[in-house]
């Protein structure tokens, strides 16, 4: 009928993963025995998202673990750029606000374990602005955790390739 339902699934740890019950359950996705070099390798590229972690391992199951992991990896960058292109094509929410750049500034320099806090963006734009734009995008390195109150980045991977983006001048350009 149509009806569409958004809820918020808080993020695994990594620990949370490496459960006897999670691994019951990795284990049917990849239909192979999983060991702590699988859930590390598959935690770096999805982080605690749910359904990313699953589709890597369903992913694994078919076509190997390095294949479907470097599948993960461009479409991580190729993600990334569409991100970058926020900034050029509008920006966040009505009022257009373009800081998306600045927002990949702030959650790289800050651990990926802390996020950077709301309260920092609040003044140029809400969370729902921000996730309105990533939905229209279709970009989700970043997410607001309402738990936190905090953008932070998708994955170990994410945050370690938003700090290694030049802001300013570069091969990626970010103004803010």
């Amino acid at each position: 009928d149509r009806r569409k339902i958004n809820f918020f699934v808080p993020q695994f740890s990594l620990q949370e993963w490496k459960t006897a019950e999670a691994k019951a359950v990795l284990e049917h996705w990849y239909k192979n025995p999983v060991d702590e070099t699988v859930i590390d390798k598959v935690f770096d590229l999805a982080g605690g998202n749910v359904g990313r972690f699953k589709a890597i391992l369903v992913d694994a199951s078919e076509r190997g673990l390095a294949s479907a992991c470097a599948s993960q990896e461009w479409c991580t960058q190729d993600e990334l750029q569409h991100y970058e292109s926020i900034d050029m094509q509008g920006g966040f929410g009505p009022e257009k606000v373009r800081r998306a750049g600045w927002l990949a500034h702030k959650v790289a320099q800050s651990s990926f374990e802390q996020c950077f806090p709301s309260s920092g963006a609040s003044v140029f734009f809400s969370p729902t602005a921000f996730g309105d734009t990533a939905r229209k995008f279709g970009t989700h390195p970043i997410y607001f955790d309402a738990n936190l109150h905090a953008y932070c980045a998708r994955s170990p991977y994410v945050h370690r390739q938003l700090r290694s983006i030049k802001f300013g001048f570069g091969s990626r350009k970010w103004w803010f």
